[in-house]
């Protein structure tokens, strides 16, 4: 039988005593053991993992991936009002809806958006409204858009 010191009080104990006879400590010449190399190494690759699937990721939507293309003001060029006008209606839009088409243009004092799937938003001072029941079933958190911003206006605003 080996000797060792015990784990809590540092003194001199036999490897196969139950108890050190010091300090009381049960099982005092088992370590307590930091974590093997191996765990360390499966973690670090763990994270590693993560870390290059959240890079990858974020390439492809800077790269414009179809969900996150910016689209374009109905003379075809895109604008960074627009392109917000996008983002907070897709944010708005409930997970899983592809609203992609879109169509974007003024309308009163904001942006009409009528997508694909004859849903119509508008968008003023950075709130997006439903301007019918399509939009609303598709974003049920918006409020209706006011008098006047409809279906209808929206569609000839994103001619």
């Amino acid at each position: 039988m080996g000797v060792t010191t015990c784990r809590d009080c540092k003194k001199e104990v036999s490897t196969a005593a139950e108890k050190c006879p010091h300090c009381g400590a049960a099982k005092p010449a088992r370590s307590k053991k930091p974590m093997s190399s191996g765990m360390g190494c499966l973690i670090f690759m763990g994270l590693f993992a993560v870390l290059f699937v959240m890079m990858i990721r974020g390439s492809r939507e800077k790269a414009g991936s179809p969900n996150l293309r910016p689209s374009t003001t109905t003379t075809g060029s895109p604008t960074s009002e627009a392109a917000t006008a996008i983002t907070l209606v897709r944010r708005a839009v409930r997970t899983g809806i592809g609203i992609d088409p879109l169509r974007i243009g003024r309308l009163q004092d904001g942006y009409a958006i009528l997508t694909d799937g004859d849903a119509a938003f508008w968008l003023s001072n950075g709130t997006v409204y439903a301007a019918n029941g399509t939009a609303k079933t598709w974003a049920p958190g918006t409020e209706w858009a006011p008098a006047g911003v409809d279906f209808s206006a929206v569609q000839s605003a994103t001619k």
